[in-house]
């Protein structure tokens, strides 16, 4: 695989450091970047929107590049996607919900959305490890990975506020879920089957289902990760 780039997208949440090593196993590609988004990890002082981030990010890839985005960011990913489709990308969603506006999702919806920015201005590091939790809880080790969460990330290291819930409002904006009937075998979606805020849901794009993992599935899941984009590209 030396001549394909790769580049990881984390989530809403955590940072780069999120992926647990599953850059780990791309090393015989030609390079692999595990980026920050602006306002997370080493990359907090831009101020850049995370739409036009990842446009830009889209626009300067020049040689054939598989991008790896999960959760938030796999949606970020999509919507800069489809407004500049670059024929050198592969993309892989991990958990990414697509229908946030689906009165039947029960857990990623606008009112759990706008519950969550109440808590975060009420209570951060309430709010903060009571969501990391709900990321795991239907795992199949389900408190061994919400420890060691825990212990990889520092909630004062986490972004502020400020710009967490900016990136809440913004997801109401996103228009992912319009492209979904947009037939493109470059996308490849995978989903973990105890993910509750993903619904089953019925799109073109190729999908593939991990057993018994929650939403992050890095912690335990990373070599049926690496399988099955293997398997994609």
């Amino acid at each position: 695989m030396k001549n394909l780039n790769v580049i990881f997208v984390h989530g809403w949440l955590f940072d780069s450091k999120i992926w647990w090593g599953l850059d780990n196993e791309f090393t015989d590609f030609k390079s692999v970047y595990t980026i920050d988004l602006p306002g997370y990890g080493e990359n907090k002082a831009s101020k850049i929107n995370h739409v036009d981030f990842c446009k830009n990010l889209l626009r300067a890839i020049k040689e054939r590049t598989i991008i790896i985005a999960w959760s938030y960011g796999a949606s970020l990913i999509l919507e800069a996607y489809h407004s500049l489709i670059n024929p050198n990308i592969q993309i892989v969603l991990i958990n990414a919900n697509l229908k946030i506006y689906d009165s039947s999702n029960k857990e990623f919806n606008i009112n759990n959305i706008n519950k969550l920015i109440i808590n975060l201005e009420r209570d951060r590091s309430k709010a903060i490890k009571r969501f990391m939790y709900e990321c795991v809880k239907n795992s199949i080790k389900p408190m061994d990975e919400f420890k060691k969460i825990i212990n990889k990330f520092e909630i004062n290291n986490l972004p502020d506020n400020k710009t967490l819930i900016q990136n809440l409002n913004d997801m109401k904006l996103f228009s992912s879920s319009e492209h979904t009937s947009l037939k493109n075998d470059n996308i490849l979606c995978i989903n973990t089957d105890k993910d509750q805020f993903v619904d089953k849901r019925d799109n073109v794009y190729l999908e593939a289902t991990i057993e018994d993992l929650g939403h992050i599935p890095f912690i335990h899941g990373n070599k049926q990760i690496f399988k099955l984009i293997m398997d994609f590209i």
